[in-house]
């Protein structure tokens, strides 16, 4: 009798697909939420299951340049512009936002203090 086996590639690839859809899922809803350590493409296109090629046909660019373009986001060198593309072409919306670290009044304090 032959019983069923399951690849452990596959295995390995559904749970790791699986971590993925969870950090993907926790900014569902929310504003202010830190980049994740590859970068936000990266991490969408793994949680769907879509390798570079794809969203690089997805965005008439070639799978290196898809590849570059995750790179540069992990590293912040990515433009809005092509972040926005790539955001659309994975069925995102791009939110881009400057958080203060404190309240605004704070800042200011701390800068006269300084100042003064």
């Amino acid at each position: 009798m032959h019983l069923f086996r399951a690849n452990p590639n596959n295995t390995v690839k559904k749970t790791v697909m699986h971590q993925y859809r969870a950090i993907a899922n926790s900014a569902v809803g929310l504003c202010l939420i830190k980049k994740t350590k590859e970068g936000w493409v990266r991490t969408i296109r793994t949680a769907l299951g879509m390798s570079g090629a794809q969203l690089g046909a997805r965005a008439g660019l070639t799978r290196n340049k898809i590849s570059i373009l995750e790179r540069k986001e992990a590293e912040g060198d990515i433009t809005i512009n092509q972040l926005k593309v790539l955001a659309e072409r994975l069925g995102c919306d791009l939110t881009y936002a400057l958080v203060p670290s404190k309240p605004i009044e704070d800042m200011i304090e701390d800068r006269a203090t300084v100042i003064a």
